[in-house]
């Protein structure tokens, strides 16, 4: 027997993995305009690479990009409006503490920019996209840091969450 349920829910992975693609196909550009709004003159190094946990790196700059988790609510008519979310966390490592606050910004508006100018398309490739719309909105963003062993190296990390909104119609049956 095939099981047909009523809802047919999502995966966040695919979400994921299209966020980190854009931001990694688009981050050059983007980084440059974001320095030049937290008046940064010099050109800043791209990311080195996206994972999807957290781990102390041999090269920075990185991004992470952690599944949260969802928030699903069900509508009086039978649906369920759907909410994921995404961690994006930027990280930076430099001797110079005060600088890199300043620095870590850029990569933070890089990132906003970047996913809140994403297409409908970019965003759902590769998912079944049979919803009226798919919208993603960015928010609440953090700066914090990491401990590391040595005294003369400072890691911080700017986040922002990526919030992935659909309505999940129920099957006609």
């Amino acid at each position: 027997m095939t099981w047909t349920p009523r809802l047919d829910f999502l995966p966040i992975a695919p979400f994921r993995t299209n966020i980190s693609a854009a931001i990694m196909e688009h981050q050059v550009e983007a980084l440059a305009w974001a320095a030049g709004q937290c008046g940064i003159t010099t050109t800043l190094p791209p990311l080195v690479a996206i994972y999807g946990a957290r781990a102390v790196r041999d090269k920075y700059p990185v991004a992470n990009v952690l599944i949260m988790g969802e928030d699903p609510r069900d509508t009086n008519g039978g649906d369920c409006d759907e909410s994921k979310r995404l961690l994006i966390e930027f990280e930076m490592l430099a001797s110079d503490g005060e600088d890199l606050i300043g620095q870590l910004e850029a990569y933070v508006l890089m990132g906003r920019s970047i996913i809140t100018e994403m297409t409908e398309e970019e965003l759902t490739a590769g998912v079944n996209t049979e919803r009226e719309s798919i919208l993603v909105s960015v928010g609440s963003v953090r700066y914090g840091e990491r401990k590391y062993e040595s005294k003369n190296k400072f890691v911080q990390v700017g986040s922002i969450i990526a919030t992935i909104s659909y309505r999940e119609v129920e099957r006609e049956g």
